[in-house]
């Protein structure tokens, strides 16, 4: 019976996935500068951000991404690349990435020793990038919500 259950569930996945429709997905391959005035920022180290850029290459399942915040005068560099097939793969200072989609929106984890960092990356009508940001530890909790607006390729 267990088998059956699972292949119902895989068959309805597919049936209902935006693939399955002829929809493409989203690509967020190109240069986006932050919107603060969109944005919602809680956690402590954003306090004095005065400006930020992603630069993203976006090839599926390939993702890379170019970050720089400028945050009380001093450019705070990150750069990352991952697949976004779901399986989990060690990144740097001891960490677990994956990167997964769920319909037409990315999701990153990002885990360490007692830290879950979660990104829901989606696209809005007005074409804004949303990278949607959860951080829970035992210490440091916060909720991003990060907005960019499109500036090239």
């Amino acid at each position: 019976m267990p088998w059956l259950m699972i292949r119902v569930l895989l068959l309805f996945y597919m049936a209902t996935s935006p693939i399955a429709y002829g929809q493409e997905l989203p690509n967020y391959s190109g240069k986006w500068n932050l919107n603060l005035e969109d944005s919602q920022l809680e956690a402590a180290w954003t306090e004095g951000i005065t400006a930020g850029t992603f630069q993203i290459e976006h090839k599926d399942p390939h993702f890379a991404l170019w970050r720089v915040f400028t945050i009380k005068g001093r450019n705070k560099k990150q750069d990352y690349q991952i697949l976004t097939h779901g399986e989990e793969q060690k990144g740097k200072f001891r960490t677990t990435w994956s990167m997964v989609w769920q319909e037409d929106r990315l999701y990153l984890t990002v885990t360490r020793k007692g830290m879950v960092n979660t990104v829901e990356y989606y696209l809005t009508e007005q074409g804004q990038l949303v990278a949607d940001e959860r951080q829970t530890s035992a210490n440091v909790n916060y909720h991003n919500h990060w907005v960019f607006d499109r500036v090239g390729e």
